[in-house]
């Protein structure tokens, strides 16, 4: 936060006052790429498609002139841009009614999944009461209708395409991290931490004297390991779908009832539920034999046990 913090501090717009999510994002990201010293294209979903985040990301410069970041993004369905004719008047329109005119949009293979064949239109407009021109993407895959957005009108239509369907292999990891892997499941709550419900903040002084600060730094660096040794652990389940692919699907076989598969390669879930059979298949078997020992055990020692005659029923009765 204070790397954020000492960058917004350099700039004197309005803007960057106000530290929203979507500075912050941005923030993060201008600091990532000029740490690197290297341009990046960032791509994000329709939350971050507003004017302060395509600004931001336009306010960094490289000594050619060009910006650190350039950012691709949803538009939402409700946005609308606008044409300047040679009188400087605005001509807005709604971006989605453009799929009306599809006999304006080019055909070809999707970019990651050649087997589809999208409709694409772009165009490059003013945007935004600021006037910001952004390169529109208007695309139709299959019964899906959405609008990209770019800052780099220099980029081709299906690259822009192609950048923002790598997102989703994000969310795919994204989801098996949070679902699959329990990544985000820690409960090591801290006094030091405010609750959500209570509106007071605390302020402390980041030195190294201040206890309350140090051990709050210690908090959060056992959440990271806890959230990192999770990422750790997803590594692994997709290396076992990738080299341990027959031994898994023999085991997934064996616990449940799928028999057709949607994929010669499994998911990590799919990888994960294999190895909680194979835990609780060895578990049970061990469990079993330690039955079996202990029930031999046991009778072994009925055996060599000698009841006296005083304690048999016989004699209780005949007494």
């Amino acid at each position: 936060m204070d790397a954020i913090r000492q960058l917004n501090a350099n700039e004197n717009h309005a803007l960057y006052e106000k530290e929203s999510v979507v500075v912050r994002m941005l923030s993060l990201i201008v600091i990532v790429a000029m740490r690197r010293a290297q341009p990046m294209y960032t791509c994000l979903d329709a939350y971050f498609a507003t004017a302060p985040a395509f600004l931001y990301a336009a306010s960094y410069l490289m000594d050619d002139g060009k910006p650190w970041v350039h950012l691709i993004t949803r538009a939402k369905s409700n946005y609308v841009a606008y044409l300047i004719d040679g009188q400087k008047k605005k001509k807005t329109f709604k971006l989605f009614s453009l799929f009306k005119h599809q006999d304006w949009f080019e055909t070809a293979p999707h970019p990651l999944h050649p087997e589809r064949i999208v409709h694409f239109y772009w165009e490059d407009l003013y945007w935004g009461a600021l006037g910001l021109k952004i390169r529109f993407v208007w695309v139709t895959d299959q019964e899906h209708r959405f609008i990209l957005m770019s800052s780099d009108q220099s980029l081709p239509a299906l690259e822009i395409l192609k950048i923002y369907a790598l997102r989703f292999k994000i969310e795919a990891a994204f989801y098996v991290l949070k679902h699959v892997v329990g990544a985000f499941c820690y409960r090591f709550w801290s006094k030091l931490l405010v609750s959500p419900t209570d509106k007071t903040s605390i302020s402390l002084s980041w030195t190294k004297d201040n206890p309350m600060a140090v051990n709050l730094l210690k908090k959060l660096e056992v959440i990271e390991r806890f959230v990192n040794l999770a990422i750790i652990a997803q590594g692994i389940l997709s290396y076992f779908a990738l080299v341990k692919t027959r031994l898994v699907w023999k085991i997934h076989h064996r616990s449940s009832w799928l028999r057709t598969y949607s994929s010669n390669l499994p998911s990590e879930e799919t990888v994960q539920r294999a190895c909680q059979a194979n835990i609780l298949w060895g578990a049970s078997s061990m469990l079993l034999v330690w039955i079996k020992n202990q029930y031999k055990l046991k009778s072994e020692q009925k055996k060599s046990i000698k009841v006296p005659k005083n304690a048999t029923l016989e004699h209780f009765l005949l007494s």
